[in-house]
């Protein structure tokens, strides 16, 4: 691929400049839609002071220069949240579908995060079950939107599994034993990486 599309040599130190410009656009986004969920629920500033946070932590940076999994996994639970997230229209069911999708395309991204489906799930009931107005619906058609969800999720993992069967493999047994193995590092810098960095490079 960067051969063909890039001229570039996959072996040359060069190539790895399109994946870290891929990282940038990936970690773009991810501020991007942070500050829209922050949005949903705090002012302005205070939406930006947590995209501060969150440009300042050590894996935010460390990882833009590797190839790793985690901030494009992060996307896509971003991508669900902030959809589950947006006002409630006549769509719900089919935005929750599509949440339910993103949610399990996070997890083949990245099975270490395997809570964000849980929390999605865990997020749709508990909106389904917020009163709306003076208007009661029946039980079954406010988990409408929870079943459509969990639909989605359940149908990119039925397709993986479907398509691992064919090399005599189980992708979710796969997929359990990676998320047990596969760790991040130490976070002991935490907040002060960028500080730290500056100082001692700077």
């Amino acid at each position: 691929m960067l051969l063909l599309l890039f001229k570039l040599n996959p072996n040359s130190p060069p190539s790895l400049q399109v994946p870290q410009a891929f990282n940038v656009l990936i970690m773009g986004l991810n501020a991007l839609l942070l500050y829209r969920i922050y949005r949903r629920f705090f002012s302005a500033n205070i939406s930006l002071v947590g995209i501060v946070l969150y440009s300042g932590l050590v894996n935010t940076n460390v990882y833009l220069r590797h190839i790793l999994p985690y901030d494009h996994s992060l996307f896509f639970f971003l991508l669900a949240l902030s959809g589950l997230l947006a006002p409630t229209d006549a769509g719900t069911t089919r935005r929750h579908w599509w949440s339910g999708i993103l949610a399990g395309v996070s997890y083949a991204v990245y099975p270490g995060y395997f809570l964000g489906p849980l929390v999605l799930l865990g997020l749709s009931l508990a909106l389904s079950l917020v009163p709306e107005g003076r208007e009661e619906k029946p039980l079954m058609r406010r988990l409408k939107p929870v079943v459509s969800l969990l639909a989605g999720l359940v149908a990119v993992l039925v397709t993986f599994e479907l398509l691992a069967r064919l090399s005599d493999t189980s992708y979710l047994a796969s997929s359990r034993y990676i998320a047990t193995t596969v760790t991040q590092g130490s976070f002991d810098e935490g907040f002060s990486f960028i500080a730290t960095y500056f100082w001692e490079v700077e």
